[in-house]
């Protein structure tokens, strides 16, 4: 489930242009992952995330996010925290 929500967290807020439809399907399965981490795990993280209000920031903030999870699962850990960094700045 982890993958899925990164790819959808990219597809839905990053900044790239993966396309309209995309984006709305990408929506609509994280929000489903959304519901099901909440239900089965009493964790509400993702869902306050994608019912928080969307904005340049927060696409921008979610970008460098996910470029940092990249990075890290790549092994590169000095790239990961400046990425991380970064998103925390904004």
């Amino acid at each position: 489930m982890d993958e899925l929500i990164i790819r959808d967290l990219e597809a839905s807020y990053g900044n790239n242009q993966v396309g309209i439809a995309r984006t709305r399907e990408a929506r609509v399965s994280l929000e489903k992952s959304a519901d099901a981490l909440a239900q089965e795990n009493g964790d509400y993280w993702l869902l306050d995330f994608v019912r928080s209000k969307d904005s340049y920031l927060l696409r921008t903030a979610t970008s460098y996010l996910a470029r940092a999870i990249h990075e890290n699962l790549r092994g590169e850990p000095d790239s990961a925290r400046l990425s991380a960094r970064q998103a925390q700045q904004i």
